[in-house]
């Protein structure tokens, strides 16, 4: 059976976890007034506009709001600091409003502050219980800081809440990896492939579920998949050594 250390998995989840963090910083901070209540284009949790769970009355709705516009600018500029400075103001303006929350845990996870990012992600919880997009990101911070279990537990909450979040499947196929669970990592990476058929990193990662699991034959051909799909340069020679690894 190929070994963890053959399969050289660290450098691609690596790489995978800067494109998300990009993406998510450019999409995901939208306040309710800007996206006017449509949808948000589309983001590694397939992130939509999520409309307050309720209005404070007079000045306060406005207040509230124009923290969070000035958050979203603060953090597309990379002031991080200031972002959560006016998040937290949107949140004092008006407790209620979960997207405040998320979103001020979307940019202390960017900073790299897992505890105050799960504190927040787990806010925006309480005050939108169904709030998928914050158990997908939470989620993600879990599988980031090891706690494997609770990670595909709030995976599992996101799917059962939208069935078509292609990366939550995908994420805890990661998770289930993890855990050992070629199986069921197999089986969520199938899922994945099947809601984004160009999804070269779902490819990449079933090919290390199956190489794991001791099924070269599935592992070769998903590897193989992955390398026609995915353009950068690191991944691609990864998986060129990933495939030599096999045929030892």
């Amino acid at each position: 059976m190929t070994t963890n250390n053959q399969l050289r998995r660290g450098t691609v989840n690596n790489y995978l976890h800067r494109v998300s963090a990009l993406l998510a910083l450019g999409v995901i901070l939208v306040s309710a007034v800007a996206c006017g209540g449509g949808e948000a284009p589309p983001t590694p949790t397939g992130m939509t506009d999520v409309q307050p769970t309720s209005v404070p009355v007079g000045g306060k709705a406005k207040e509230a709001e124009e923290h969070m516009e000035k958050g979203r600018q603060m953090a597309q500029g990379s002031d991080m600091e200031g972002a959560i400075a006016e998040f937290s103001a949107a949140i004092e303006a008006d407790p209620s409003m979960a997207l405040a929350y998320y979103n001020r845990a979307l940019t202390y996870e960017n900073l790299g502050d897992a505890e105050n990012a799960v504190a927040d992600y787990s806010e925006a919880i309480e005050v939108k219980a169904d709030f998928q997009e914050a158990y997908v990101n939470r989620g993600r911070v879990y599988a980031q800081t090891g706690e494997t279990d609770a990670a595909i537990a709030d995976f599992s909450e996101g799917i059962k809440l939208n069935e078509n979040d292609q990366v939550a499947w995908r994420n805890r196929g990661l998770a289930y990896t993890e855990k050992g669970e070629y199986n069921l990592a197999i089986a969520d990476f199938d899922q994945a492939i099947i809601l984004d058929p160009q999804d070269g990193v779902a490819y990449y990662h079933r090919a290390e579920a199956y190489a794991l699991f001791g099924d070269k034959e599935e592992a070769v051909a998903s590897y193989q998949k992955a390398y026609e799909l995915i353009e950068d340069a690191g991944v691609r020679e990864q998986i060129e050594a990933n495939l030599a690894a096999l045929e030892q």
